[in-house]
């Protein structure tokens, strides 16, 4: 049985799924298997996969029912056994000793949730780059009033992720925020950085961020109040922190300085 499991939301991604696969052929650690769930896209999804078997251990699941990436990586999970979950969006991609790095610094500190940092690229631009950096470490208490870990940097403890966390009913988005919240929250643990960038992430600055900020408003106010019941001055406090975090990283990853990408 495979240590690592790798799920990988698709619809309609054959064009863009290959860069993903390929940096896991690349992977310095192999003990992991790759489970894409995908929402009936009736692509080249299978012919794709067909193609990489024989380099990695991968399964196709198709989800005729899908809901969204989260409804997605759920189904993933529930079709898993192995002791680690780690996430990657197709077109998406790892660096080389990303999985190395981060299970050999899991299994020898025993955390059970990590992350990395981030390298952007904006796919709208001519292959630039630049870093988006993450703190050391959130709390639950924390990541009510931040945000900034990217799904495809993380690995977590298969065991964390039980059905009353990935089954909830999230009527606005924003799933795996609310994964991450209440996991932290439910076995008393912290979010720790592997301090390295060991994932590359793909944005379009062609989004509004203005559009962009109030789904984030949105999902904010509605988890706060929903899933943790904070009401009155806390809720006001803890949100108004959130929308501030919130808008400092879509404004600085906008205003930093973009490099080459290479």
């Amino acid at each position: 049985m495979a240590i690592v499991t790798v799920i990988i939301p698709t619809y309609k991604s054959a064009g863009k799924l290959k860069i993903s696969l390929d940096s896991l052929v690349d992977q310095s650690y192999k003990n992991f298997e790759v489970v894409i769930v995908d929402a009936n896209s009736k692509d080249k999804i299978k012919d794709i996969c067909d193609q990489y078997k024989c380099k990695i251990n991968i399964t196709l699941i198709n989800n005729p029912e899908d809901k969204g990436p989260a409804d997605a990586r759920a189904v993933g999970i529930k079709n898993c056994n192995s002791k680690y979950i780690c996430f990657l969006d197709a077109l998406d991609f790892w660096h080389k000793n990303k999985l190395k790095n981060q299970i050999d610094e899991m299994e020898t500190k025993n955390l059970p949730f990590t992350y990395t940092n981030t390298r952007v690229v904006d796919l709208t631009k001519n292959k630039i780059s630049q870093m988006r950096y993450c703190k050391n470490e959130y709390s639950y208490e924390d990541y009510l009033k931040s945000r900034g870990i990217v799904t495809s940097s993380v690995c977590i403890l298969r065991s964390l992720l039980d059905e009353s966390i990935i089954n909830v009913n999230v009527r606005i988005g924003g799933e795996e925020t609310i994964w991450w919240q209440l996991l932290m929250k439910k076995h008393s643990i912290k979010a720790k950085l592997i301090d390295t960038t060991a994932c590359t992430y793909y944005v379009s600055s062609g989004d509004s961020l203005s559009s962009d900020f109030v789904t984030t408003f949105k999902q904010q106010w509605h988890n706060l109040h929903f899933y943790f019941g904070l009401s009155g001055l806390k809720k006001i406090i803890t949100f108004f922190q959130y929308l501030v975090n919130a808008l400092y990283i879509k404004i600085s990853l906008r205003l930093k300085p973009w490099e080459t990408y290479k």
